[in-house]
């Protein structure tokens, strides 16, 4: 397994899906769900699996960790930084 280099952020979850509004679409949910995950940093335990397995039936390479311990978007952490 390829790992990226030092400098580079790995990609998170919503990035993985396309962004919120693709993510929405792929899982069947409406893009105000997504956003609220992406807003607090977190996917509901309930909603895990189902995540999981959208990603499985995608060929999205995601891990049960990424989906439980949700990491900020590379331009989220960016926009804070240049706050």
């Amino acid at each position: 397994m390829m790992t990226a280099p030092h400098n580079a952020s790995p990609l998170s979850v919503f990035q993985k899906f396309g962004g919120i509004r693709p993510m929405a679409a792929k899982l069947g949910v409406p893009s105000s769900t997504i956003k609220s995950w992406h807003s607090k940093g977190a996917i509901p335990a309930w909603r895990r699996q189902s995540v999981m397995d959208a990603a499985a039936r995608l060929n999205i390479d995601l891990s049960v960790g990424e989906v439980a311990q949700v990491r900020p978007d590379a331009a989220s952490i960016e926009q804070k930084e240049a706050a």
